[in-house]
């Protein structure tokens, strides 16, 4: 089992912002790199635990305040992030099993645990 705390993901990844498309891709760059390099530093950590055939992804989301969210689009707002989990296990994220929840206490992070899907 490894647990990451990732980045909460910048608003201008979610899907209902209209931005230029350069502007999104940096912050997509940017997010993927930072959530790349949480997960190789828990990797460094406890390197048994990178070997997965079927991770289970369960991510909880701490919002950095009480604005209402919808799950999806927290789930599309974290594509760039998952994508540099992805990298960092060296792993192809087709076969993520996802699962969420959306928390009440504040923070401005997300709690990433993985664990081998039974």
């Amino acid at each position: 089992m490894i647990e990451i705390k990732l980045p909460w993901p910048p608003k201008e990844l979610s899907p209902n912002k209209r931005l230029h498309f350069a502007v999104v891709a940096q912050h997509k760059r940017t997010h993927r790199a930072a959530c790349a390099q949480a997960t190789a530093q828990q990797l460094n950590a406890n390197p048994a635990a990178s070997v997965f055939k079927r991770p289970h992804l369960h991510m909880v989301f701490y919002p950095p305040n009480r604005i209402r969210r919808d799950w999806d689009n927290l789930v599309a707002s974290m594509k760039a992030g998952l994508d540099g989990v992805s990298d960092a296990l060296v792993h192809d994220d087709h076969y993520f099993k996802i699962s969420l929840e959306v928390s009440t206490h504040l923070g401005g992070y997300v709690n990433l645990t993985i664990t081998e899907d039974a």
